[in-house]
């Protein structure tokens, strides 16, 4: 992907919405685009926040290891989202790990310019809030559905929001994404 791609890429994010072209370009100059396997570690729980990070194709699952060595996975990401980004701003290590669940590309950008960034622009920073402010309001119905749905309700919520997101329309209706055995079921 050239240089001109990723900053046209990153233009289309709404994070990047107020970002002028002549740093979007910049950002994309220091940029680097990775392949991961499916089930391939791209940072660890735990791990310094070198870089901040958008899904380019596939899909990444946010997963917290538990000390009973139970994996709970936090959330699945899809094209054009963003992770790795808190901690980065924080200057804080990952607060969890994240995976591929597929073949995925992501691209990767350095910590420190996007600090510069964040600090030269407020409106990257109130973009990312609004970010994590509907992606905490998701956990806290996914977290109320657990506590009080019963299963068959849950499952129902989880397809209309797998169809919503990654849905094929065809003219014999919607199609959702096959789902292999092994492979996460996107949340």
């Amino acid at each position: 992907m050239s240089a001109r791609e990723i900053a046209a890429f990153l233009g289309r994010n709404p994070v990047f919405a107020g970002i002028p072209p002549r740093e979007l370009e910049s950002l994309a100059g220091v940029a680097l685009e990775e392949a991961h396997r499916a089930r391939a570690d791209i940072f660890m729980e735990g791990d310094t926040s070198r870089w901040f990070y958008l899904v380019r194709s596939g899909h990444v699952k946010i997963v917290r290891h538990s000390k009973t060595g139970k994996d709970v996975v936090l959330e699945l990401l899809g094209p054009g989202e963003i992770f790795g980004g808190v901690a980065v701003i924080e200057k804080r290590p990952y607060p969890a790990s994240a995976q591929a669940t597929e073949p995925t590309v992501i691209l990767k950008i350095p910590a420190d310019p996007m600090i510069v960034l964040a600090n030269r622009y407020p409106a990257f920073i109130k973009e990312m809030a609004l970010m994590i402010g509907r992606r905490l309001r998701a956990a806290h119905d996914s977290v109320t559905s657990l506590a009080v749905d019963p299963v068959e309700a849950r499952l129902a919520a989880a397809l209309l929001r797998l169809a919503k997101r990654e849905r094929t329309r065809s003219d014999k209706g919607v199609t959702l994404p096959s789902i292999s055995p092994g492979k996460a079921w996107p949340t």
